[in-house]
């Protein structure tokens, strides 16, 4: 299962942002989702504006973020002889991409 196509978006009623989002082919993304279709139906979840801004602009510049820190990582700035300068920041690197790449259940 694939996850519904980026760039997402916020939905608009009415010239109103509503809490839905939706994928580039304007694929709701709780419709697209079994699971959050159900929560959200079951609880009345909604999700606010603000959440629904930051979802976007996650979901929207992961693949950027990931694809900039393994070309940092990949680069061999952080070999270099004489020392370890740059140790936290490759460590920061690392933990990002960790981060970023691990899939939470």
């Amino acid at each position: 299962m694939t996850h519904t196509p980026t760039p997402w978006r916020r939905e608009h009623r009415n010239n109103l942002p509503t809490g839905n989002l939706l994928g580039e082919d304007g694929t709701s993304v709780i419709d697209n989702s079994p699971a959050l279709r159900t929560a959200f139906s079951e609880n009345r979840w909604s999700i606010s504006p603000l959440d629904a801004d930051l979802i976007v602009r996650a979901v929207n510049s992961y693949d950027a973020l990931v694809s900039a820190l393994e070309a940092v990582r990949d680069s061999g700035m952080f070999d270099w002889e004489g020392g370890v300068a740059y140790e936290a920041e490759a460590k920061q690197v690392a933990d990002a991409l960790a981060l970023a790449q691990e899939v939470r259940e």
